[in-house]
């Protein structure tokens, strides 16, 4: 799932030369030598890695009934029981090493910019509610087709993340550095597994790209209308 992004090296220089002056979270941009650090990344990826571990001693990351019992997403359970924290918990859970691996990585990837773009408060919202929405549009297909599958992991938030992206590729600020094409490339590179390989939930994959482009669109033509109207004044 990792895109293939500019080198971590060159990241500084990214931030202090055009990502920071358009955040609006921010009171003013951070000297040289000033390193940003993606807190929020690191923090929803320790919480990944405790919560596999967790899995882990209590039965096994790749045991059905464990992740179950764990709050894994289960259509039925949600529906019937009204256990709507399914719809949140498997948002840090992974079925498997290569799951959590994966997901890390592209995480890592891609968590780091987006939340140096929009903030900390701004990046957590689009992460949470990307994974939520996907689990959603999940539970709505199978209520529909009658198929259900226990569901599991970071994905849909990170597809989030990645339809978050999109906004780089509009920004005139960032687009250079982010041209439409290598997003979309990204993109297609993400959700084509999900219609080739039937243990990948596409369907949580391409709700949580629409929600996260959806939602950091609205948080961008919020902050140009708000930029524009301070310069007005």
């Amino acid at each position: 799932m990792e895109p293939d992004y500019p080198d971590n090296n060159d990241y500084s220089e990214i931030i202090d030369n055009e990502i920071y002056d358009q955040f609006p979270d921010r009171q003013k941009k951070p000297e040289p030598e000033d390193d940003y650090k993606p807190v929020l990344t690191y923090i929803i990826i320790i919480i990944n890695v405790l919560f596999f571990f967790t899995e882990i001693i209590l039965g096994g990351s790749e045991n059905s009934d464990t992740v179950l019992k764990m709050g894994a997403a289960y259509t039925p359970y949600i529906l019937e029981k009204h256990e709507w924290y399914r719809l949140i918990l498997p948002i840090f859970m992974h079925f498997g090493i290569e799951h959590i691996i994966s997901n890390t990585l592209a995480l890592f990837a891609m968590g780091q910019y987006v939340e140096a773009y929009f903030g900390k408060v701004k990046f957590i919202i689009i992460y949470m509610l990307s994974g939520i929405a996907g689990n959603v549009l999940t539970v709505l297909v199978e209520s529909m087709t009658g198929v259900y599958a226990i569901s599991v992991g970071a994905s849909g938030a990170i597809c989030g993340l990645l339809g978050a992206m999109v906004i780089f590729a509009i920004d005139s600020h960032t687009r250079k550095m982010f041209p439409l094409p290598r997003i979309i490339f990204a993109l297609v590179l993400v959700l084509l597994p999900g219609f080739t390989d039937a243990t990948v939930n596409a369907t949580a994959h391409l709700g949580g790209v629409a929600a996260g482009f959806t939602i950091a669109l609205l948080m961008y033509l919020f902050s140009e209308r708000k930029r524009h109207s301070s310069t007005l004044y």
